[in-house]
């Protein structure tokens, strides 16, 4: 298996995808497999203040610091469900 590294935009509006793509993943018969975790303009604040991310840090430093360059999905899941972050997550198997 392959993983890319984090996958983080942050649109005009605000709002923000955060995910991780993997390729030949075994458990899939070598398939591709993408996570992203789209969250609007106010979760996104909430995400950043719960990792202190400030104007002088860079919020996708911030994001691999924690959780990690290959993109941890659970322990990210877990950070959201702790500080009452909505997302919504979309999987794509192909």
């Amino acid at each position: 298996m392959s993983s890319s590294v984090l996958i983080f935009t942050k649109y005009s509006n605000g709002s923000a995808s955060i995910g991780y793509e993997d390729y030949g993943v075994d458990s899939f018969d070598g398939s591709y497999f993408e996570v992203t975790y789209n969250l609007d303009k106010k979760n996104f604040k909430l995400l950043k203040r719960s990792l202190n991310v400030n104007p002088h840090k860079d919020i996708e430093s911030a994001l691999i610091e924690k959780f990690g360059k290959n993109f941890d999905s659970l322990k990210f899941e877990n950070h959201c469900n702790d500080f009452d972050i909505d997302y919504e997550k979309y999987v794509h198997i192909d």
